[in-house]
């Protein structure tokens, strides 16, 4: 769960940065909203899309390096040896690899561990089981005094991934119910007062001292605070937050914040949005035609803050003056649209950064299930084929580790981390062994080499106790040739064997039973909440008080994890204290039994330790000198390189090439085809895509001679093939650019393509052309369609246009049958970018007195004209309207409603235009009620518009006729009072 939060945090992070860079300063503010709104759930929903391989920037490099730092990987063997098979074993069952022993430690040699690697199959999983020496585990390990154990102990147990998760989730819930509570207080104040209707709004008239708010389609404001032209600026403003579903917008970043509240960004982003909104409806106010000073003002009055509901949108005082300077602000030009385009690429960039690699298990799932040959391979493909096996056995186990036991505290916490962070002590039980099960063993001489099998829910599991056998004599009545009972003990318990010899070999079952006195000892040590299959490693490899008590007087620290590295591992007492005293004479001085454990599995010897520190690497941890021996990098491959002229060779420049098997010869394979030296990644990223001399040569004879090392990678990673290269040339009446021809090769282009559309009448494309006719998919016979739908020959990018637009002949054919019979692909273009169906034109067609243009019908589905408007506008009186009219009175949002209620009025005769005027300019039933309260009666309409125009309101006319000492005056006296600037003195200014 906690790498999908932060991957969301990461895109919320940067949507919001983007935002910021980009675009708030443009003013398209629509553009703005929908961009904020669509990347909210794109950021939800991004992370759960996989990526091919090929794609994502996570190389194979990085993978490889995780299970690098967990387990060891079979290499070649050396010249003139061989792995080899033996016989599979029926369904079901397993199979075994051996290889010779490595000598020397840190060679470049087969397996660099233990005299054999043992592979299991089961009835759920065919996996890689190699005994517990053969896997680096990275145990890390904590300096703990004696007299901290039980603390230490403690705080060791603690799942903190398991804590991190609880504090996330007591987050959201903590913030989903504020969120709650201020949805019902909203709900309270909705339930609670009486609210006038207008149109669709609630009006709720309030008495709290409460900053002007809408929520749904609510509007709170107190009325008494306001004068009525500042009112009527509120309520339209209000209204406009309503109709554009502003509520929304709010409600989804409240529940951003909610489930991201650790989030700084999520925090910046709603602010980000709402300031957005009021962008917006300051810019739809003016677009209205409200008067900019007049509104500015209405804005300055409601200035002072007041407290106002979290879910609400109102006129956020706190930044006025932003508002305000984006009002005054330039409108920005068309051609700043290309920011908008740059949101793509980060998204792109986002996923093959950030996202999960398709799996491939699938595939290598059904090729193990292939029987395996009972003869040797060739020699040379051989060691690839067990690499393979290898890394998908190393995924598969750990993959089942993660799903076994859900119950156990184990695996709360395991499903958080990594393989990188896997240890013997996280396993939960029974999952690769059991403390019973079945035995075979066979005698050579004085030592007994025993392989212990089980059978568990993940299939048959074999283990050997070393590479070095175990001693006759710790066996107690063993029989040497026949059938018996025989023990090993020692203090972690005894193991019980039940079976037969017969000329050297054995075979039965075992049980082991645990000594609790050890337990308890070991719990006093501060060691507890050990697993029983970890009590029988410690029984088998002689894990003793003995044992401990020596390590301790040595220096080291023994607590639960070195206890089951040791139990685990098997490292003996010899070579804890051989690696001890050696690698103090080198020079490290902090190193613990873990470290020793991973030196002695991995056989890493001092030898190597010392020649790589002779090299120049003397600072490396024992962790990286494993690693470096794991992959197999040697002193001598080190030397080979350098004198292959890389100069500045890294440690991680070494472990990079010897993952990807880069040798000495490839390294001057590719400077020689370069005309400058090459980094060591351009070398790496070769190796990776195949990069080989032959490619480059086979691309020059093709006609590529002026192609640099990153077009030949470019190349190699797009699979451009030189027939390719040539096929893409002779389709071209000039010489391609490698870039034209990366492009054809990544969206198909071919010469078979190419050809069909030359037959559907496409005669000489240019490569752009066919690349971006393949890029939306224009098939031959979809230009045949369209030729046929037009008396002319039809350009490419009409019919690239008309692909990216959905144009169809059945479309086509429709809008003719509706009567659009002499329509042009351009106009059936726009139809289709807008959505006009036929049974729309057909709509609009029973609305017209005459034949309407195909630019009438666009416009009329732009601003969404239909039947049941024309209609509701006729009931309000307009009668036959043109579709025209139609269309004007949809732009400014004319609503039947409001022509009703101005009829009332006492207006029964009005014009279309002075019904647009009115409803632009406020001329509400409100304000003529207003007007007529202080004896403006019976004005003409186009008086009022006039009036409102200018700011003549209520409050203005009593001030007048305050100082005008009764004076008749008629509504064009205080109009024109208003235009000379008559202020409070009863004087013009």
């Amino acid at each position: 769960m906690t790498p999908y939060i932060l991957h969301v945090a990461i895109l919320i992070g940067t949507g919001y940065l983007f935002y910021q860079l980009f675009l708030k300063k443009e003013t398209f503010f629509r553009v703005n909203r929908w961009l904020l709104l669509a990347f909210l759930p794109l950021s939800f929903l991004l992370p759960f899309m996989e990526v091919p391989e090929e794609w994502s920037i996570k190389e194979a490099m990085v993978a490889e390096n995780d299970l690098a730092d967990n387990f060891s990987s079979p290499q070649p063997p050396p010249e003139g040896e061989k792995y080899t098979y033996l016989s599979p074993p029926p369904a079901g069952e397993n199979f075994m690899l051996t290889s010779p022993p490595l000598e020397g430690g840190g060679g470049r040699s087969p397996v660099p561990n233990n005299n054999e690697t043992i592979f299991t199959g089961g009835d759920k999983i065919n996996s890689e089981l190699i005994t517990l020496r053969n896997s680096d585990k990275n145990i890390s390990t904590k300096n703990k005094s004696k007299n901290n154990f039980s603390i230490i102990n403690y705080f060791e147990n603690i799942s903190w991934s398991l804590v991190l998760k609880y504090i996330y989730l007591f987050g959201v819930v903590l913030f989903f119910v504020r969120f709650l509570f201020h949805l019902s207080v909203l709900l309270f104040k909705i339930c609670t007062n009486k609210s006038t209707r207008d149109g669709i709004y609630k009006i709720f008239h309030l008495e709290q001292d409460i900053a002007p708010c809408s929520f749904g389609n609510c509007i709170f404001i107190n009325p008494k605070k306001y004068d009525q032209n500042t009112y009527e600026q509120i309520l339209k403003h209000e209204q406009i937050h309503i109709s554009k579903f502003h509520s929304l917008d709010i409600i989804l970043t409240e529940i951003l914040v909610a489930l991201q509240w650790f989030n700084p960004f999520a925090w910046l982003y709603r602010k980000a949005v709402e300031n957005n909104l009021e962008y917006l409806t300051d810019q739809l106010m003016l677009n209205k035609g409200t008067d900019r000073q007049a509104y500015q003002l209405s804005l300055l009055k409601v200035s002072v803050p007041h407290f106002t509901p979290q879910l609400v949108t109102n006129y956020n005082h706190s930044f006025l003056k932003k508002r305000i300077i984006m009002m005054n602000a330039k409108k920005s030009p068309v051609r700043s649209g290309w920011k908008y385009l740059l949101v793509l690429p980060i998204i792109g960039l986002s996923i093959i950064c950030l996202n999960s690699v398709e799996s491939i298990a699938k595939e290598q799932l059904n090729l193990l299930e292939e029987p395996v040959e009972t003869t040797p391979q060739n020699p040379n493909e051989t060691p690839s084929e067990i690499q393979e096996f290898h890394d998908f056995s190393e995924k598969v186990v750990m993959e089942e580790i993660e799903v076994a036991d859900e119950e156990t505290e184990y695996e709360n916490a395991r499903a958080e981390e990594s393989v990188e962070d896997w240890s013997p002590e996280k396993m939960p039980s029974g999952v690769l062994f059991s403390i019973e099960g079945k035995w075979e063993a066979e005698i050579e001489g004085d030592r007994v080499c025993m392989v212990f099998r089980t059978s568990t829910g993940y299939g048959k599991q074999f283990w050997s106790s070393s590479s070095d056998c175990i001693s006759k004599n710790e066996f107690s009545n063993l029989p040497t040739n026949g059938k018996g009972e025989f023990t090993m003990e020692n203090d972690a318990g005894v193991v019980t064997f039940v079976g037969s010899f017969s000329g050297g070999e054995g075979e039965g079952s075992y049980t082991f039973e645990e000594n609790g006195t050890y337990r308890e000892f070991l719990s006093q040590q501060g060691i507890n909440n050990l697993e029983e299959e970890t009590m029988f490693f410690a029984c088998i490899n002689k894990v003793d008080r003995a044992y401990l008590a020596e390590v301790k007087k040595m220096g080291f620290e023994v607590g639960k994890e070195e206890f089951n590295a040791l139990a685990h591992f098997g490292t003996s007492l010899d070579e804890v204290k051989n690696y001890d005293k050696k690698l103090k004479g080198i020079g490290y001085q902090e190193f613990t039994l873990i470290d020793i454990a991973h030196l002695d599995v991995h056989n890493v010897s001092i030898d190597y330790i010392n020649e790589m520190h002779q090299l120049g690497f003397k600072d490396l941890t024992i962790k990286k000198m494993v690693q470096a021996a794991i992959h197999n990098v040697t002193p001598e491959y080190f030397r080979e390189l350098k004198a292959a002229g890389l100069e500045d060779v890294k440690y991680d420049d070494l472990i990079s090439f010897a993952i990807h098997h880069v040798e000495p010869a490839y390294v001057k394979e590719m400077q020689n085809l370069s005309a400058r030296k090459l980094t060591n990644e351009e070398i790496v990223q070769a190796s990776i895509h195949h990069v080989t001399p032959e490619y480059f040569e086979e691309l020059k004879a093709a006609g590529m001679d002026d192609m640099s090392f990153e077009k030949l990678i470019q190349f190699s990673i797009h699979h451009i093939s030189p027939s390719y290269v040539k096929e893409m040339q002779n389709l071209s009446s000039r010489k391609l650019t490698s870039e034209e021809i990366v492009q054809a090769g990544i969206h198909n282009v071919s010469a078979d393509y190419f050809e069909n559309l030359e037959e559907a009448g496409m005669e000489d494309m240019e490569m752009e052309e066919l690349i971006q006719f393949a890029i939306h998919n224009i098939s031959p016979s979809y230009v045949k369609d369209l030729q046929s739908m037009t008396s002319r020959k039809l350009t490419s990018e009409e019919i690239i246009q008309a692909g990216i637009h959905h144009v169809s002949p059945n479309y086509f054919e429709e809008l003719k049958a509706a009567g659009m019979g002499d329509i042009e692909l351009q106009e059936l273009i726009q139809f289709s970018i807008h959505n006009i169906s036929p049974q729309y034109v057909k709509e609009m067609q029973n609305l017209s007195s005459r034949k309407l243009t195909s630019e009438e019908i666009i416009q009329a589905g732009i601003h969404h004209v239909s039947t049941g408007y024309f209609e509701e506008l006729k009931a309000a009186g307009m009668g036959d309207m043109e579709l025209k009219e139609l269309v004007q009175f949809s732009i400014h949002n004319v609503r039947p409603q409001f022509i009703a209620d101005i009829k009332k009025m006492g207006y029964a005769e009005l014009s279309n235009e002075e019904v647009i005027q009115a409803s632009i300019h406020g001329v509400t039933t409100r304000y003529i009620a207003s007007l007529q309260e202080v004896g403006i009666k019976n004005a003409p309409i186009r008086k009022l518009i006039e009036a409102r125009i200018h700011g003549v309101d209520a409050g203005f006319i009593k001030e007048v006729n305050a100082r005008s000492k009764g004076k008749e005056m008629t509504l064009d006296d205080y109009i024109e009072k208003k235009i000379r600037g008559w202020n409070r003195s009863g004087r013009a200014h």
